[in-house]
């Protein structure tokens, strides 16, 4: 599914612009969901302690 919509935007939009405007979302959105995980495993640990 994923394959047919780039290719279709890659026509819309053309490849260079959509890989710069993409990109540093999606690193943002990994960054956010690393620190989330290690929030959680935090709040884990001290809970654990209790």
């Amino acid at each position: 599914m994923g394959g047919k919509f780039t290719q279709i935007l890659d026509k819309i939009f053309g490849k260079k612009e959509k890989t710069k405007k993409n990109k540093p979302k999606k690193q943002n959105e990994t960054i956010n969901r690393k620190i989330k995980i290690q929030k959680n495993q935090a709040g884990k640990k001290f809970y654990m302690r209790k």
